[in-house]
């Protein structure tokens, strides 16, 4: 016969505590090595046509953002302005990026704590969430300003607008989607969890 009147325990749903800190111990620290390292080579990044020209064409010359090279002058550094038009071309999405690496590793201190499904971990993960939508929006957008920002000096008519889509922005596009949902659905369990709680 079950007795109705003896107090019902239900185990919270909400992982929390030292146990889950150790276990989260390994991939935390690694993910504190790579945004730690990213974090200040996102904010850097976006001044090296401006401080140094030459050292930018190197790195396009290197692989990054090939289809750019042929778009430069003859000569070597930048031409007067155009390091300044680069620096906003870019600024956007390497500053998002150091956001998104900055919320990151706070959010990496939560989890250390052992908060997992807290209400401040959860906030900056919804921060991560929405700065990766921001990254999605932006990654196509900055090949067309910079490509503007590299044909600005040509004459009118010949200036290049371009925008394209890879299926890399797509992927991104859907990983912020999905992100933003699954933060979504961990604050409702966590809604559900501290309501149970307060009702045993």
């Amino acid at each position: 016969m079950i007795n109705t009147h003896s107090p019902v325990h239900i185990a919270s749903p909400v992982a929390q505590g030292p146990e889950v800190a150790a276990a989260l111990r390994g991939p935390l620290r690694l993910l504190q090595v790579l945004a730690g390292l990213g974090l200040p080579v996102a904010l850097l990044a976006p001044w090296l046509p401006l401080v140094d020209g030459q050292a930018w064409r190197q790195l396009l010359a290197l692989g990054f953002q090939p289809q750019l090279q042929e778009l430069l002058p003859a000569g070597p550094g930048l031409p007067p302005g155009m390091g300044l038009r680069l620096l906003w071309a870019q600024a956007p999405l390497c500053w998002t990026v150091a956001a998104l690496l900055a919320c990151l590793l706070i959010l990496a201190r939560c989890w250390g704590r052992g908060d997992v499904l807290a209400p401040e971990p959860l906030r900056w993960l919804q921060r991560v969430s929405w700065l990766g939508v921001g990254y999605a929006v932006l990654m196509p957008l900055q090949e067309t300003w910079t490509v503007l920002a590299l044909t600005w000096d040509l004459p009118a008519g010949q200036r290049l607008l371009v925008l394209s889509l890879s299926g890399g922005d797509y992927a991104s596009a859907l990983a912020a989607c999905l992100a933003v949902l699954v933060v979504r659905i961990l604050r409702v369990a966590l809604v559900v969890a501290e309501d149970q709680q307060g009702f045993v």
